[in-house]
């Protein structure tokens, strides 16, 4: 699931957004919502370190 949108949040961070909506789930099967858009919290987690990546490049950060 992580490969969905990954550019998409990189650019955000790399043209100075102030923030990021992610849904996030340990089981997004079973979520009430928005199951099929929810990443993993393992994928957060790499989601987050690349955008880290891309916003220190330009002298801010998280």
């Amino acid at each position: 699931m992580l490969s969905r949108g990954l550019g998409f949040f990189y650019n955000t961070g790399a043209v100075g957004a102030h923030g990021l909506l992610v849904e996030v789930h340990p089981k997004p099967e079973e979520a009430f919502s928005d199951g099929p858009q929810s990443l993993l919290p393992n994928e957060f987690e790499a989601l987050m370190e690349g955008v880290r990546r891309y916003v220190t490049v330009d002298g801010r950060s998280l």
